[in-house]
C-alpha cells in the first residue's frame, strides 16, 4: 500500500470540505511543502521529487484541481538545525502576505531570497565580483 493510498480517506475528506459546495467564494487553497536544507544538501529539492509530489496531490485533490484554486508550492528554509526553527506555518503566511509567488526560500537570516539570491554561495561570488569590478584590480 503506498502513502497515497493509506492516506486516500484523509484527502477526500479535506477535497470534498473544501472542493465542494461549502466554500463557494475560496479563491485559493495554498499547500507548501517544506524541505530541509540538510535533507538534500542541495538549494532546491530534486524537480523528479517535486513533481512526484505535485502529481501524487493533485491526483488526491481533483476538485480543488478542477476549480483551479489548488497552489502546491514548496518552501526551503535555510536556518541550519541549530537555529531556533521558524514556524513553517508563519513563513508561509507571510509569503502569501508578501504576494511571493512559486517556490519560497527562506534564507539563514530570516529573510526571502530572490534569483541568486537564493543560492549563497552565489551570493559570495557576486560580492567578490562587485568588490573586484569596484576596485579594478583581478
Amino acid at each position: 500500500m503506498s502513502t497515497w493510498d493509506a492516506h486516500a480517506e484523509e484527502y477526500h475528506a479535506l477535497d470534498c470540505a473544501l472542493g465542494g459546495r461549502g466554500y463557494p467564494h475560496l479563491r485559493r487553497v495554498a499547500i507548501f511543502i517544506q524541505f530541509k536544507r540538510s535533507v538534500f544538501e542541495l538549494d532546491e529539492p530534486p524537480s523528479q521529487y517535486i513533481e512526484a509530489l505535485v502529481t501524487g496531490l493533485k491526483t488526491q485533490l481533483p476538485l480543488l484541481c478542477a476549480k483551479g484554486i489548488l497552489d502546491i508550492r514548496w518552501l526551503v528554509d535555510k536556518a541550519s538545525d541549530e537555529q531556533v526553527n521558524r514556524s513553517t506555518l508563519r513563513v508561509a503566511l507571510r509569503a502569501l502576505e508578501e504576494g511571493i509567488e512559486g517556490p519560497v526560500y527562506m534564507g539563514a537570516d530570516g529573510e526571502f531570497k530572490f534569483g541568486l539570491e537564493t543560492n549563497e554561495r552565489n551570493m559570495a561570488l557576486r560580492a567578490l565580483e562587485e568588490g573586484i569590478q569596484a576596485t579594478g584590480s583581478e
